[in-house]
C-alpha cells in the first residue's frame, strides 16, 4: 500500500489533518453491520445460493459452473486461488469490459441481489471446491 505521509502519488499528498480524518472515519464505522460482509469463513448458505445461481448465473457460467459464455467457476485452480472476498466483490461489482453485471447494483436487465443473496452465491460456488487433505 502506498505510504501517504510525506510521499506523493502523482501530485497527491495527504497532510496530518487528512490522516486524522481518515482514521476518525474508519473508527466511526467500527460498530456498523454491513449487509455484504460476513464475519466468518463461510459467507452464506449454499442451498439458498443454488437457486439464485441457476436463475441468474447459469446462462453464462453453466449449470454446473463449467463455463459456457463466461469463465468456468468450478475450476479447482480458480477456487483454490480465489478468496470469498474476491468472489463476493466480483458478484457485487461486476467486471468492466465484460458481460458480467453488478449484482450489487442491478440494472435494467439484471435485478439487484441483496447482500445475503450474494453471500449465498459465494457459498454455492465455494461448494464446488474439492478439498484435499495431505496424509
Amino acid at each position: 500500500m502506498f505510504g501517504w505521509k510525506g510521499q506523493t502519488s502523482g501530485q497527491i499528498t495527504i497532510d496530518d489533518k487528512d490522516i486524522i480524518d481518515i482514521i476518525a472515519y474508519i473508527r466511526s464505522t467500527q460498530d456498523t453491520i454491513w449487509d455484504y460482509i460476513y464475519a466468518g469463513s463461510n459467507p452464506g448458505d449454499a442451498n439458498q445460493g443454488k437457486n439464485s445461481y441457476l436463475n441468474n448465473c447459469s446462462g453464462c457460467h453453466g449449470k454446473s459452473g463449467s463455463g459456457l459464455l463466461a469463465p468456468a467457476l468450478n475450476n479447482q485452480e480458480f477456487l483454490n486461488a480465489a478468496t470469498n472476498g474476491y468472489l463476493l466483490a466480483t458478484i457485487s461489482l461486476g467486471r468492466k469490459g465484460t458481460d458480467m453485471p453488478s449484482w450489487g447494483r442491478g440494472n435494467a436487465e439484471h435485478d439487484k441481489l441483496t447482500g445475503k443473496e450474494r453471500q449465498d452465491l459465494v457459498a454455492f460456488i465455494r461448494s464446488w471446491q474439492k478439498i484435499r487433505i495431505k496424509k
